[in-house]
């Protein structure tokens, strides 16, 4: 029992500080994709070509499923929690 009482507080910890920093690694990737969204435009770039953007677009949505499936997990921890 005092390892169960010690180790869920301590990776609590550690999901929430993954948590934010994939929510600040997010962000600024999207500074970054606006930025040279605004840099194209300036300079009278064309658009990548679609095969380009469907490829990085790959990516994220990717990371928002695995971000969704962790919301899906905490919810649960949290339900779990009520009944520690």
């Amino acid at each position: 029992m005092a390892a169960l009482r010690q180790q869920p507080p301590a990776r609590v910890d550690l999901v929430e500080g993954s948590c934010r920093r994939a929510v600040d690694s997010a962000h600024t990737l999207m500074t970054d994709f606006e930025g040279a969204r605004r840099l194209r435009a300036r300079l009278g770039e064309d658009p990548l070509p679609p095969e380009q953007r469907i490829e990085w677009m790959e990516k994220p949505s990717r990371a928002r499923d695995a971000a969704r499936a962790g919301m899906t997990s905490l919810d649960q921890v949290e339900t779990l929690i009520l009944y520690v």
